[in-house]
């Protein structure tokens, strides 16, 4: 991934891939609790007691149907890890996870090394794809909440006309 500065970013004419610059979270976090909340780009979730770390960007990657038919297809093989990967969910055990919110340890420095790298594409080329994929898919969502204000818009616009009609003729009797 090419680092550019950010006035050769603002000077071009729009968002390139090549040109994707990952925001990384801040160094300064001192536990578990503050990463996250620096950074939205994981969630957490504790489901029966088992708490999963997933990417949001990876997990929408995945979602996508062009992604889901090569992981279908085995192109993108699962992790070999038990407790999964950052882009499907870790699953955290209890262990781990006690040790990650007090922070200020070795074990915490090294998990969050391992967050700070994923972010930044150096240990996952799926984040790298996701990160693409998204800026991808920019313009379209831009372009589909356009379509829908307009098409409220013109609902509005039937709706008032069919007012005013049913007002005239209920004035005309």
């Amino acid at each position: 991934m090419k680092i550019i500065s950010a006035e050769e970013v603002s000077a071009s004419d729009g968002p390139e891939v090549s040109k994707v610059v990952p925001e990384l979270p801040e160094n300064d976090s001192t536990n578990f609790q503050d990463f996250l909340a620096a950074n939205s780009d994981f969630k957490m979730t504790e489901n029966g007691g088992l708490k999963i770390l997933t990417c949001k960007l990876c997990s929408e990657y995945f979602s996508t149907p062009s992604c889901a038919k090569r992981k279908n297809l085995a192109e993108r093989p699962p992790t070999s890890s038990p407790k999964g990967s950052l882009c499907d969910g870790l699953c955290l055990e209890d262990e781990d996870y006690t040790s990650y919110v007090p922070g200020k340890n070795a074990k915490w420095h090294r998990f969050k090394k391992t967050l700070i790298d994923h972010i930044s594409g150096k240990t996952s080329k799926t984040h790298r794809d996701a990160v693409q994929h998204h800026q991808l898919q920019k313009p379209l969502r831009k372009r589909q909440a356009v379509v829908v204000k307009n098409q409220l818009r013109a609902a509005l616009t039937v709706v008032k006309t069919k007012a005013a009609a049913l007002h005239y003729i209920m004035k005309a009797k």
